[in-house]
Parts: C-alpha cells; sequence; structure tokens
C-alpha cells in the first residue's frame, strides 16, 4: 500500500482527465 495522502490525490488526476 502506498501512502495516506494517495486517495486524495488520485480523486484530483481523475477530475483533471475527466475535465
Amino acid at each position: 500500500v502506498r501512502k495516506k495522502t494517495v486517495p486524495h490525490r488520485r480523486l484530483r488526476r481523475r477530475v483533471g482527465l475527466r475535465r
């Protein structure tokens, strides 16, 4: 498992690709 600050960071990357 990666750091605990990955879940919220992944969400931001997905939004950038979708928007």
